[in-house]
């Protein structure tokens, strides 16, 4: 029987992808994470993983935000033409 060892004593309970990408930064945790997040990591603490079964997989995906919303976070335009050309969404 393979033995067991702890890596860690950390515990971290994320709900959202800010928060994981937080844990991940921080050190001391692991998460798989889409490529999206690759521009938010240092290229020397990631591994690349190619799951060609997740391709298989299909959902609808919409993209939805306040026009109104990109004069109090001026950063929401460009980031959703980002999701846009990251996921491919038709519009």
């Amino acid at each position: 029987m393979p033995q067991r060892r702890a890596i860690g004593s950390k515990r971290r309970a994320c709900q959202t992808f800010p928060q994981i990408l937080s844990a991940v930064r921080a050190g001391g945790f692991a998460a798989i994470l889409t490529t999206l997040a690759l521009d938010d990591l240092p290229s020397n603490s990631y591994v690349v993983i190619k799951a060609d079964p997740l391709k298989q997989l299909t959902r609808k995906l919409a993209l939805v935000w306040s026009r109104s919303s990109t004069h109090i976070r001026p950063t929401a335009a460009p980031l959703a033409q980002r999701l846009v050309k990251a996921f491919k969404i038709e519009h």
